[in-house]
């Protein structure tokens, strides 16, 4: 059984779902009884994923179909704040730059994607990184992808990414999907 890593912060989630609940019942026009209402972390959890996600979370695959390990850029964050990328330390002032040219391959390397279809962003996080050190990481992978969306709706349509509207958008990111892989870590200790 995994451990919640911070206790205290389930007291807070959970003592402010049930604030939010009695809160909203008070403006429900209703004359039954009402009945209290305490969530279980499970719920709190839920509730949240339901409403916080904000990177699209695939559907269950139905087939499983093999990924070319030249598509794939893994990403390390060490428990020492070290960031790996494809098992060379890297400064995280120069991850945009490595992901933008992993992702288009403008030359045609043999050891970067074959297109930005089939690139994928592995980014595994151990256990003791220091949060605003992940937090740093994954803003420049992000950055790579908004950079190389903004380039593409400026060649495509002639205009800046957020001026698109939600099918050009749409081209946009069937070109260049957006798909970073958070992976967990290979065992616990």
């Amino acid at each position: 059984m995994k451990c919640f890593p911070y206790p205290n912060l389930k007291i807070v989630l959970v003592l402010k779902i049930a604030i939010m609940l009695s809160f909203s019942s008070c403006f429900q026009n209703n004359d039954a009884k009402r009945e209290e209402k305490l969530l279980t972390i499970e719920e709190v959890k839920r509730e949240q994923s339901n409403r916080g996600i904000i990177v699209k979370i695939p559907e269950n695959p139905t087939e499983v179909r093999a990924v070319k390990t030249r598509n794939i850029l893994r990403v390390d964050v060490k428990a020492d704040n070290q960031v790996l990328i494809r098992n060379e330390e890297v400064k995280i002032a120069n991850i945009t730059a490595i992901n933008k040219e992993f992702i288009d391959n403008p030359d045609q390397e043999i050891d970067l994607s074959e297109s930005p279809r089939n690139a994928i962003v592995s980014l595994k996080n151990e256990r003791g990184a220091d949060y605003k050190v992940y937090l740093k990481v994954y803003n420049s992978l992000m950055t790579a992808y908004r950079e190389l969306w903004e380039r593409e709706a400026q060649q495509r349509f002639n205009l800046p990414f957020d001026s698109l509207n939600y099918a050009q958008a749409k081209e946009v990111k069937t070109k260049i999907p957006l798909v970073i892989s958070e992976a967990e870590e290979d065992s616990f200790e």
